[in-house]
């Protein structure tokens, strides 16, 4: 979309609860651009959820663990993915001119 930053959103967790969060920029919402993001960034054979889109099929082929929970469209529930719904971060985001200012508009939050 116009104006937009295609990024994600990483949470580690340990024994169920958060540890660590990482957001990063990402070149579109492609399997390639997963593949990338998830090769330089996680370590090999961890365990990864995600929503299913189509993109994180990358995942897999950057030899990580992909598990898929299928939401159904609409905001996920449970607290796997609580911890990283992107709509609770939107609003700052959508003030985020470069993937720079997506990382400023989180450091205030240690993220």
């Amino acid at each position: 979309a116009a104006n937009k930053t295609p990024f994600v959103i990483a949470v580690q967790t340990r024994k169920g609860r958060p540890i660590y969060t990482q957001l990063r920029c990402i070149t579109g919402f492609t399997k390639e651009a997963i593949k990338d993001y998830a090769t330089r960034n996680i370590e090999p054979g961890s365990r990864v959820l995600s929503d299913g889109l189509g993109c994180f099929n990358g995942l897999a082929d950057a030899g990580l663990k992909h598990v898929v929970k299928i939401t159904g469209g609409g905001r996920p529930e449970g607290l796997s993915f609580a911890l990283a719904d992107g709509a609770q971060v939107s609003e700052r985001l959508d003030q985020a001119a470069s993937c720079d200012d997506v990382e400023m508009a989180f450091a205030d939050d240690g993220l």
